[in-house]
Protein backbone atom coordinates (compact mmCIF):
# COMPACT_ATOMS: atom_id res chain seq x y z
CA UNK A 1 0.00 0.00 0.00
CA UNK A 2 1.50 3.33 -1.03
CA UNK A 3 -0.23 5.41 1.64
CA UNK A 4 2.53 6.82 3.88
CA UNK A 5 2.04 8.86 7.02
CA UNK A 6 4.20 11.91 7.66
CA UNK A 7 6.45 10.97 10.54
CA UNK A 8 8.96 13.81 10.25
CA UNK A 9 11.99 11.54 10.71
CA UNK A 10 14.91 12.59 8.54
CA UNK A 11 14.08 16.30 8.40
CA UNK A 12 17.36 17.31 10.02
CA UNK A 13 19.44 15.30 7.56
CA UNK A 14 17.58 16.81 4.63
CA UNK A 15 18.19 20.34 5.87
CA UNK A 16 21.89 19.64 6.46
CA UNK A 17 22.18 18.43 2.87
CA UNK A 18 20.32 21.49 1.57
CA UNK A 19 22.55 23.79 3.61
CA UNK A 20 25.65 22.11 2.21
CA UNK A 21 24.43 22.60 -1.34
CA UNK A 22 23.67 26.28 -0.73
CA UNK A 23 27.04 26.84 0.95
CA UNK A 24 28.86 25.32 -2.02
CA UNK A 25 27.19 27.80 -4.40
CA UNK A 26 29.47 30.82 -4.03
CA UNK A 27 27.27 33.04 -6.21
CA UNK A 28 24.40 33.00 -3.68
CA UNK A 29 24.78 35.92 -1.22
CA UNK A 30 23.87 35.36 2.43
CA UNK A 31 20.40 36.48 3.50
CA UNK A 32 19.23 37.15 7.02
CA UNK A 33 15.89 37.86 8.68
CA UNK A 34 17.51 39.16 11.87
CA UNK A 35 16.04 42.64 11.38
CA UNK A 36 12.45 41.40 11.06
CA UNK A 37 10.54 41.12 14.37
CA UNK A 38 8.67 37.79 14.80
CA UNK A 39 5.20 37.88 13.28
CA UNK A 40 5.67 41.15 11.41
CA UNK A 41 4.30 41.49 7.88
CA UNK A 42 7.24 41.38 5.47
CA UNK A 43 5.43 41.20 2.12
CA UNK A 44 5.04 44.91 1.42
CA UNK A 45 1.46 45.54 2.47
CA UNK A 46 -0.33 46.83 5.53
CA UNK A 47 -2.30 44.34 7.66
CA UNK A 48 -5.89 44.07 6.41
CA UNK A 49 -5.13 44.83 2.75
CA UNK A 50 -4.29 41.28 1.62
CA UNK A 51 -6.74 38.62 2.78
CA UNK A 52 -4.62 35.60 1.83
CA UNK A 53 -1.49 37.00 3.41
CA UNK A 54 -3.39 37.88 6.56
CA UNK A 55 -4.77 34.33 6.65
CA UNK A 56 -1.19 33.10 6.90
CA UNK A 57 -0.16 35.56 9.60
CA UNK A 58 -3.31 34.86 11.61
CA UNK A 59 -2.56 31.13 11.40
CA UNK A 60 0.80 31.68 13.09
CA UNK A 61 -1.09 32.32 16.33
CA UNK A 62 -2.69 28.86 16.40
CA UNK A 63 -0.43 26.62 14.29
CA UNK A 64 2.33 25.15 16.46
CA UNK A 65 5.30 22.85 15.94
CA UNK A 66 5.27 19.49 17.73
CA UNK A 67 8.57 17.85 18.61
CA UNK A 68 8.11 14.23 19.66
CA UNK A 69 11.10 11.99 20.43
CA UNK A 70 12.18 12.08 16.77
CA UNK A 71 11.30 14.44 13.92
CA UNK A 72 8.60 17.08 14.04
CA UNK A 73 5.07 17.81 12.86
CA UNK A 74 2.31 20.38 13.20
CA UNK A 75 -0.77 20.90 15.33
CA UNK A 76 -3.45 23.51 15.93
CA UNK A 77 -4.54 25.20 19.15
CA UNK A 78 -8.21 24.41 19.77
CA UNK A 79 -8.87 26.00 23.18
CA UNK A 80 -7.68 28.86 25.36
CA UNK A 81 -6.66 26.20 27.90
CA UNK A 82 -3.83 25.12 25.60
CA UNK A 83 -5.33 22.03 23.99
CA UNK A 84 -3.58 21.05 20.74
CA UNK A 85 -5.08 18.90 17.99
CA UNK A 86 -2.79 16.75 15.84
CA UNK A 87 -2.55 13.27 14.31
CA UNK A 88 -2.33 10.20 16.52
CA UNK A 89 0.62 8.90 14.48
CA UNK A 90 2.57 12.09 15.23
CA UNK A 91 2.66 11.29 18.97
CA UNK A 92 2.87 7.53 18.66
CA UNK A 93 5.31 6.48 21.38
CA UNK A 94 5.74 10.09 22.53
CA UNK A 95 3.36 10.79 25.42
CA UNK A 96 5.19 13.98 26.45
CA UNK A 97 6.15 15.91 23.30
CA UNK A 98 7.46 19.46 23.26
CA UNK A 99 5.42 22.28 21.75
CA UNK A 100 7.02 25.24 19.96
CA UNK A 101 5.15 28.42 19.10
CA UNK A 102 6.02 30.85 16.32
CA UNK A 103 8.29 33.10 18.40
CA UNK A 104 10.50 30.15 19.28
CA UNK A 105 9.28 29.51 22.82
CA UNK A 106 9.03 25.82 23.77
CA UNK A 107 6.65 24.25 26.30
CA UNK A 108 6.23 20.75 27.71
CA UNK A 109 3.01 18.92 26.95
CA UNK A 110 1.32 15.57 27.39
CA UNK A 111 -1.06 13.49 25.28
CA UNK A 112 -4.49 13.37 26.92
CA UNK A 113 -6.52 11.59 24.23
CA UNK A 114 -5.64 9.49 21.21
CA UNK A 115 -7.87 7.77 18.62
CA UNK A 116 -5.83 5.57 16.30
CA UNK A 117 -8.88 4.74 14.17
CA UNK A 118 -9.42 8.41 13.28
CA UNK A 119 -5.68 9.20 13.53
CA UNK A 120 -6.40 12.13 15.83
CA UNK A 121 -4.85 13.09 19.16
CA UNK A 122 -5.34 15.83 21.73
CA UNK A 123 -2.37 17.30 23.60
CA UNK A 124 -2.44 19.48 26.70
CA UNK A 125 0.27 22.13 26.86
CA UNK A 126 1.74 23.17 30.20
CA UNK A 127 2.08 26.93 29.86
CA UNK A 128 0.39 30.28 30.57
CA UNK A 129 -3.31 30.08 29.65
CA UNK A 130 -3.35 33.65 28.34
CA UNK A 131 -0.87 32.67 25.64
CA UNK A 132 -3.17 30.35 23.66
CA UNK A 133 -5.21 31.78 20.80
CA UNK A 134 -7.32 28.97 19.34
CA UNK A 135 -8.60 28.44 15.83
CA UNK A 136 -12.34 29.12 15.86
CA UNK A 137 -13.65 25.63 15.14
CA UNK A 138 -17.22 26.88 14.81
CA UNK A 139 -16.16 28.20 11.42
CA UNK A 140 -15.65 25.14 9.26
CA UNK A 141 -15.83 24.67 5.51
CA UNK A 142 -17.83 22.08 3.56
CA UNK A 143 -14.93 21.96 1.07
CA UNK A 144 -16.60 21.69 -2.31
CA UNK A 145 -14.59 19.84 -4.96
CA UNK A 146 -12.51 22.35 -6.92
CA UNK A 147 -12.42 24.94 -4.14
CA UNK A 148 -9.06 26.47 -3.26
CA UNK A 149 -7.38 25.38 -0.02
CA UNK A 150 -4.23 26.29 1.90
CA UNK A 151 -2.06 24.01 4.02
CA UNK A 152 0.25 25.26 6.77
CA UNK A 153 2.93 23.13 8.42
CA UNK A 154 6.65 22.49 8.74
CA UNK A 155 7.80 20.57 5.63
CA UNK A 156 11.33 19.22 6.11
CA UNK A 157 11.58 21.36 9.22
CA UNK A 158 10.92 24.65 7.40
CA UNK A 159 8.54 26.13 9.94
CA UNK A 160 5.19 27.72 9.17
CA UNK A 161 5.24 27.09 5.42
CA UNK A 162 2.04 27.59 3.41
CA UNK A 163 1.18 25.73 0.20
CA UNK A 164 -1.88 26.02 -2.01
CA UNK A 165 -4.05 23.56 -3.91
CA UNK A 166 -7.64 22.53 -4.48
CA UNK A 167 -10.01 19.97 -3.05
CA UNK A 168 -9.52 17.17 -5.58
CA UNK A 169 -12.20 14.78 -4.30
CA UNK A 170 -14.10 13.49 -1.30
CA UNK A 171 -13.22 9.89 -0.40
CA UNK A 172 -15.68 7.61 1.37
CA UNK A 173 -14.79 5.50 4.42
CA UNK A 174 -12.86 2.43 3.28
CA UNK A 175 -11.73 3.99 0.00
CA UNK A 176 -8.33 5.24 1.20
CA UNK A 177 -8.75 5.00 5.00
CA UNK A 178 -11.18 3.72 7.59
CA UNK A 179 -12.85 7.14 7.72
CA UNK A 180 -13.88 9.75 5.16
CA UNK A 181 -11.03 11.80 3.68
CA UNK A 182 -10.57 15.00 1.68
CA UNK A 183 -8.19 14.57 -1.25
CA UNK A 184 -6.02 17.53 -2.32
CA UNK A 185 -3.21 18.35 -4.74
CA UNK A 186 -1.58 20.85 -2.35
CA UNK A 187 2.13 20.20 -1.84
CA UNK A 188 2.57 18.02 1.27
CA UNK A 189 5.90 16.87 2.71
CA UNK A 190 7.36 15.34 5.86
CA UNK A 191 6.51 17.72 8.68
CA UNK A 192 3.03 18.68 7.41
CA UNK A 193 1.17 16.10 9.50
CA UNK A 194 -1.31 17.67 11.89
CA UNK A 195 -1.34 21.02 10.09
CA UNK A 196 -4.60 22.72 9.10
CA UNK A 197 -6.16 22.81 5.66
CA UNK A 198 -7.97 26.16 5.34
CA UNK A 199 -10.23 27.81 2.80
CA UNK A 200 -9.85 31.38 1.53
CA UNK A 201 -11.75 32.72 4.56
CA UNK A 202 -9.44 31.00 7.03
CA UNK A 203 -12.11 28.45 7.97
CA UNK A 204 -10.99 24.91 8.79
CA UNK A 205 -11.47 22.38 6.00
CA UNK A 206 -9.51 19.53 7.55
CA UNK A 207 -6.33 18.29 9.22
CA UNK A 208 -3.49 17.04 7.01
CA UNK A 209 -2.80 13.36 7.64
CA UNK A 210 -1.18 11.46 4.75
CA UNK A 211 -0.25 11.26 1.09
CA UNK A 212 0.38 8.65 -1.55
CA UNK A 213 3.95 8.15 -2.64
CA UNK A 214 5.58 5.93 -5.23
CA UNK A 215 6.80 5.85 -8.79
CA UNK A 216 4.49 7.89 -11.03
CA UNK A 217 2.46 9.29 -8.11
CA UNK A 218 2.15 13.09 -7.88
CA UNK A 219 0.15 15.46 -5.67
CA UNK A 220 -2.26 13.05 -4.01
CA UNK A 221 -2.64 13.92 -0.35
CA UNK A 222 -5.39 13.64 2.25
CA UNK A 223 -6.89 15.51 5.19
CA UNK A 224 -9.33 14.47 7.91
CA UNK A 225 -12.58 16.44 7.37
CA UNK A 226 -13.58 19.15 9.84
CA UNK A 227 -16.80 17.26 10.60
CA UNK A 228 -14.80 14.24 11.84
CA UNK A 229 -12.61 16.54 13.91
CA UNK A 230 -15.68 18.12 15.52
CA UNK A 231 -16.93 14.69 16.57
CA UNK A 232 -13.56 13.79 18.07
CA UNK A 233 -13.36 17.01 20.07
CA UNK A 234 -16.92 16.56 21.31
CA UNK A 235 -15.78 13.35 23.05
CA UNK A 236 -13.20 15.05 25.29
CA UNK A 237 -12.67 13.12 28.49
CA UNK A 238 -13.55 9.73 27.06
CA UNK A 239 -10.93 6.93 27.05
CA UNK A 240 -8.44 6.77 24.18
CA UNK A 241 -9.02 4.21 21.44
Amino acid sequence: MMNRYFHAIGCSAALVLAAALITSCRSVPPYTFDSVPPGEHVVGHAPGTCDLCDLYYDAQTYVIRIRPARGQAAGIVVSTAGEILTNAHVVQGADEPQIEIHNGEVFPAKVVRRDSRLDLALIQVEGPAARWVPLQLGRTSLSQVGSEVYVIGHPLGLGWTVTRGIVSAHRKPGEVARTAMIQTDAAISLGNSGGPMLDRNGDLVGLVVSKLSGSGVENIAFAIPASVIAGFLAERGQPSQ
